[in-house]
């Protein structure tokens, strides 16, 4: 029993420390700003904004020597999968609107800060996915439309200045409708 409730607290703890960063990335340079860009910091505030409820349970979905993958609920909602390697977090999902929104956060640097995000719904990327350096300067931007990547992709030397601008085309995409966590 004791095992189990050192568990539990050892889980919280570490969702709590290292949860992905709910203030929104460094501001992007004004001339890569596209309309979605609101979509997006609205999304990903209302994604975290619905996934930061109390833990009531958590199941370990995968284990293997110094891997696990957790999942987090509250009142049997999915909010929360983490997976962990030799203690450390190197992925996080926060889910919204019973798992149709998802935060995918990457966390491959030592220090514990994103590498990578991006906005999913059902199971499609949309809007900005953001690669990041481990001093947290964005990398790269570029955006998705159902999982495609359409307009320019940013890449960004870490002193934030451009380093290359790639038209990936489509521009019209970048108009589309976007999915709508608010209704």
């Amino acid at each position: 029993m004791l095992t189990e409730i050192l568990f539990l607290l050892r889980i919280l703890v570490i969702f709590l420390l290292f949860s992905c960063n709910n203030a929104s990335p460094p501001p992007l340079p004004p001339a890569i700003k596209y309309p979605p860009n609101k979509w997006y910091d609205s999304t990903k505030a209302e994604i975290l904004r619905q996934a930061n409820k109390a833990i009531d349970s958590t199941a370990i979905v995968k284990e293997e020597e110094n891997y696990r993958q957790v999942e987090m609920f509250s009142k049997g909602n999915l909010v929360k999968l983490e997976a962990i390697r030799d203690g450390r977090i190197i992925y996080d999902v926060h889910y919204a609107n019973n798992g149709d929104f998802e935060l995918r956060c990457e966390r491959l640097c030592d220090n514990g800060g994103a590498s990578f995000e991006g906005i999913v719904y059902k199971n499609e990327f949309y809007g900005y996915t953001l690669n990041f350096y481990c001093s947290g300067q964005v990398k790269e931007t570029y955006f998705r439309y159902k999982s495609k990547t359409h307009g320019t992709l940013t890449k960004y030397n870490e002193d934030g200045t451009v380093k290359e601008v790639i038209d990936n085309g489509l521009p019209d995409l970048m108009e589309a409708p976007m999915p709508d966590i608010f209704n």
